[in-house]
Order: structure tokens, then sequence, then C-alpha cells
């Protein structure tokens, strides 16, 4: 474009190409950007808000509608956590393997998008390139010859694909999915599962916060991060017992035992 149109001598071309990696997409691939392009970031903006935000928008036009917005979300923000820490999300696919584990650990919101990307896999083909030690390197197509290459380390389960998905959203392509199952990982490799998108992602918070209590002296709650740290690790624990009738039996008499002790001992006054 630049040879075509002799734009080799425009000051203000040049200076817009050096910045290609700031609006061009495919160059920001690599960067986090949680899947939003900066069109849709103004768009997706605004529709929430509730308000057309233009350049000549005054503060108070916008601050009031972004007011309300805060405090719609500090209202609905226990219930939606709640729902999703004791409840596993519905799927139009029956719950195995990844798909099951992905339910386990995901939001609410991110299983719905994980899930396309698994139907996504069933459809695609896949092709062995070539095979080097423990790497193997796939190209994932569909009928209408669009794909991608993934390389895959079989023995660190650590994967890459020329989508660059993964580095972009962070969670893994419906590509590199497709690859986990030809190798029977049921499975998503912990190395896959960021922190932000799972049911658990607050618990970072909740130590920061634990920390700064008990390095202060005020009478804060610190009782609520402990509760929701338990809360959690409970919740897992019952996830991986619920299909096990000896575990479950084994973990109903755990908690019996632990109850007694606690009202023998005066700690809590439930029978």
């Amino acid at each position: 474009m630049i040879t075509e149109y002799e734009m080799e001598k425009n000051s203000w071309f040049a200076c817009i190409y050096d910045l290609k990696a700031k609006w061009c997409t495919a160059l920001n691939k690599v960067f986090f950007l949680a899947g939003m392009l900066s069109p849709q970031i103004s768009e997706s903006t605004n529709s929430t808000i509730g308000v057309n935000a233009m350049r000549n928008t005054n503060f108070i036009e916008f601050y009031q509608p972004f007011k309300d917005t805060l405090n719609k979300w500090s209202r609905n923000e226990p219930q939606d956590e709640f729902k999703c820490s004791i409840s596993n999300p519905k799927s139009r696919m029956q719950l195995n393997g990844m798909l099951k584990h992905a339910s386990e650990v995901y939001t609410l919101t991110l299983f719905e998008i994980f899930e396309i990307e698994f139907m996504k896999c069933v459809f695609s083909q896949s092709t062995v390139v070539h095979v080097v030690n423990s790497i193997i390197t796939y190209d994932i197509a569909y009928d209408n010859g669009c794909g991608h290459r993934v390389l895959f380390d079989s023995t660190k389960k650590l994967m890459s694909c020329t989508c660059k998905k993964f580095d972009e959203c962070g969670f893994l392509c419906h590509h590199c999915v497709r690859v986990l199952n030809i190798n029977n990982v049921s499975k998503i490799p912990q190395q896959y599962i960021m922190k932000r998108w799972t049911k658990i992602a607050k618990s970072e918070i909740w130590d920061k916060f634990n920390t700064k209590v008990e390095g202060t002296s005020d009478n804060l709650p610190s009782s609520i991060p402990w509760r929701h740290d338990m809360a959690h690790k409970y919740y897992n624990i019952l996830l991986e017992c619920q299909d096990d009738e000896e575990a479950r039996k084994i973990l109903e008499n755990v908690y019996n035992k632990d109850v007694c002790y606690l009202v023998k001992v005066g700690k809590i006054l439930i029978k």
C-alpha cells in the first residue's frame, strides 16, 4: 500500500504506520485484551452505562448514569457471586471430561463462552504435520479451509496456537481444545486457567484484606474473607466427592466428628 500510493514521504502516514501495533488487530493478539477490540470497548461502555458518551459530553451528563450503574452492580454482585459459587451451569451438551471441568472452575458467563469453543472443536478436522520428540504439530481446519496450527508438548501439556486466543482472551481456543481431546486430556491444564475467569477469582483480594486486618488494630470484619475462602474449599471438596458414594460417606463422617468436637469444646451451639 505504501509503495502503490507513494506514501513513503508522507509524515502523517509514517507516524500512523509506526503505531500500527496499537490499532492493527492482527498485531494486538500477543497482548491480553479480554477479547475486546477498541471499538467494542467504546460501544460496550456506552451500552452498559446507558449514555451515549461523546467528546462533547460534559461530566454531569456522564457521572449520574455511571453512578447508578455502579450502584446496580454493587447490589447484584453478592447474589451473582453466591449463584456462581453454589451452582454449576447448564449445558447444551452432556457434562463430561473437559466440559465438566470447565463448569466446575469457570464462572457461569465464562463457561458459556468456553462451551461455544468446545462445540466448535467437534466440527473441526485435525492433521498431524510433524512430531519431534514429545512436541506434536497439528493443523486444525474446517471444510472451508480456514484453520490454524497448534504446537503441543504431550509431556508438559504445553501448547500454543497461531490464533493467539489464549494470549488475547485468557482462555483456550477451540483449536487447542481439539488437540487436548485428541490426546485424551480430560481436564483443562492448570497453566491455562486464568484466575480472573474462575469462581475463586476474589480469593487473592480476601488474602490481601486479611493481611491488612492482621496488621491493624481496627475492629474490621476479618471473618468475611475467611468465610469465603473456607466456603470455596469445601465446595471444591464436594464437587470431587459427589460422584463417589464412599467418598461422600467419609466426608459426612468427618463433618459430623468436627461438629461434635466443636460443640464439646464450647465453640459452637449446634447440636
